[in-house]
């Protein structure tokens, strides 16, 4: 009776989650294929087309096909996972790890030589005025991480060459990225089964692709902080899985706390990530006798309480500013923006309000549904209204015009979750947004910084305009994984997923742009995880070569 009753609930969870997953892809899919014009362009360049009577039997025939797809899979998928094997043995680093870090090394050299002393671009250039004390230090770019630049352009004032300060930083980030990639090569093998083919071909994707050579020597905190991201993901997976034996390494806590402060440091949505992973560790953990469990809540905890002492007395009493509130609100913005553009419903008391942050007239040149820049930065965008009131009028438009706001969201974040925009696969302007320090040649530091004129013919040959993995292909693949996660109560598996997807549902609230793959490289770092899990062979008890 007990078997049936608990075979019953599973049956139900899995109709439940595997039915939101198809209405929620199905959903997207029709919408995503009537997203027309340029990303970045203004209302009358980036807009929906015509729904037809075609659209419905297309999202009822793509739910029924996804979800009997879906409901097959889950059938074949082994699952049974190693938990309570006793052989279970940390991945640490062998001679397989370092052959593919070091040959990803190798291969970023090129573009690194090419592009010397990296890829800059106009936040980076920010960071760096910050660094050199040009620029009043605010935590809009990371503080923490805007110090670690200083200290290596330090070093190029000291050989009075800023530029081998840039190329310091760089060199330095490859070796993160390919240490940190290696081991999620190195792991996905050992921990999934990844066959020696796939892993392979992994490794030249990596090393050989444009998009993840440059995002290796692109000064962004992206990637980095993404790689943190990852390999945090594997050590609780390895700490859940182990019935928390694993936390008995030297090793362990060190890292997972160098890896928590790092991933809040990088990026102000880190912190988000890391409470809310937390949170779910704590609640799957209730029931489990995991050994060391609350060593590392309380590990991690020490962590945030580090973070928030240092970004708020300790910003304050050193003056640093914080990020802006307009930073943060960029999405509420766009949909305010929206119903202005749209002669949406507004009482009077709205209407002012939208008046005194912007002029009504000028909305409709500084609206653009996929970048909210345009807006904010606008020389006549008053951002202290912000402080006033803002919330009581967004929610008193939001009851009056919920289609204009939900259209106006859609075309902020399509990028992230689209599988059906033309758009997002042609997509080849990751390295030509920003700024790219090629095009910012207008003031005496820079051009002590770069040389525009070197390595031109390599700069043909390995051209920054390029292709990637679409983040919503990624992102559906991840979800369907997490869903058959959840289902078969596979509690390793859940909390080895999470942070990536919390880093994207963190740019469903905050994304300044309806595109741009590096806020979600995370999803790409995580690729031979997914392909691992596809298969799901847990733990052999032995290496795969």
């Amino acid at each position: 009776m007990k078997q049936t009753v608990k075979g019953k609930k599973i049956i139900n969870l899995k109709h439940f989650l595997l039915g939101i997953f198809s209405g929620l892809f199905s959903a997207f899919f029709v919408v995503g294929y009537h997203i027309q014009g340029d990303m970045l362009g203004t209302s009358q360049e980036l807009f929906f087309s015509e729904y037809k009577p075609i659209d419905v039997m297309v999202f009822v025939a793509l739910f029924f096909g996804v979800f009997f797809l879906l409901s097959i899979l889950e059938n074949r998928w082994d699952a049974k996972g190693d938990s309570k094997n006793s052989r279970f043995r940390p991945v640490m680093p062998d001679r397989y790890f370092w052959i593919m870090a070091v040959v990803l090394f190798v291969l970023w050299v090129p573009y690194f030589i090419v592009y010397y002393p990296g890829m800059i671009y106009g936040d980076s250039y920010t960071s760096i005025r910050e660094a050199l004390g040009k620029r009043e230090l605010q935590n809009h770019f990371p503080v923490l991480y805007t110090l670690f630049i200083k200290c290596c352009l330090a070093v190029g004032r000291r050989v009075k060459d800023l530029a081998f300060g840039c190329g310091i930083y760089t060199v330095i980030q490859m070796v993160v990225l390919s240490l940190g990639l290696g081991f999620i090569l190195r792991w996905s093998q050992i921990r999934l089964g990844l066959g020696k083919i796939l892993t392979g071909v992994l490794l030249v994707l990596f090393g050989c692709m444009p998009y993840f050579a440059m995002s290796a020597i692109s000064m962004w905190k992206d990637p980095m902080f993404s790689i943190f991201v990852v390999v945090y993901s594997i050590l609780l997976y390895d700490f859940i899985a182990s019935e928390g034996q694993i936390g008995k390494e030297k090793w362990f806590l060190p890292l997972l706390f160098v890896l928590v402060l790092g991933i809040m440091f990088l990026r102000n949505n880190g912190v988000y990530v890391i409470a809310s992973v937390t949170a779910v560790l704590w609640i799957l953990g209730c029931r489990e006798k995991i050994a060391r469990k609350y060593l590392v809540y309380g590990v991690t905890v020490f962590a945030i309480g580090i973070y928030l002492i240092v970004t708020g007395p300790v910003f304050r009493h050193f003056g640093i500013l914080p990020s802006e509130k307009v930073e943060s609100y960029g999405i509420f913005l766009n949909q305010m923006a929206r119903v202005v553009v749209c002669d949406g419903d507004m009482s009077e008391d709205d209407l002012a309000y939208m008046d005194a942050m912007l002029p009504l007239e000028k909305y409709e040149t500084c609206y653009h549904p996929g970048l909210v820049d345009p807006l904010k930065w606008d020389d006549d965008f008053h951002s202290e209204v912000i402080d006033e009131g803002f919330f009581g009028h967004y929610f008193s438009m939001l009851k009056k015009n919920p289609k204009i706001y939900m259209e106006s969201w859609i075309l902020e974040t399509y990028g992230f979750y689209t599988v059906s925009q033309s758009g997002v696969y042609q997509y080849t302007g990751s390295f030509l947004m920003g700024g790219l320090r090629d095009h910012i040649q207008t003031d005496t530091l820079k051009n002590e910084i770069f040389d525009v004129n070197a390595c031109r013919e390599g700069k043909r040959v390995l051209s920054p305009v390029t292709k990637t993995i679409p983040v919503g292909m990624l992102l559906w693949w991840t979800l369907w994984l997490f869903c058959f996660a959840v289902i078969r109560r596979h509690k390793p598996i859940m909390i080895l997923l999470l942070p990536g997807l919390l880093v994207v549902a963190t740019l469903f609230v905050a994304t300044p742009i309806a595109y741009w793959p590096r806020y979600a490289l995370c999803l790409q770092y995580l690729l031979p995880i997914l392909l691992g899990l596809i298969g799901c062979k847990h733990y052999s008890g032995k290496t795969i070569f």
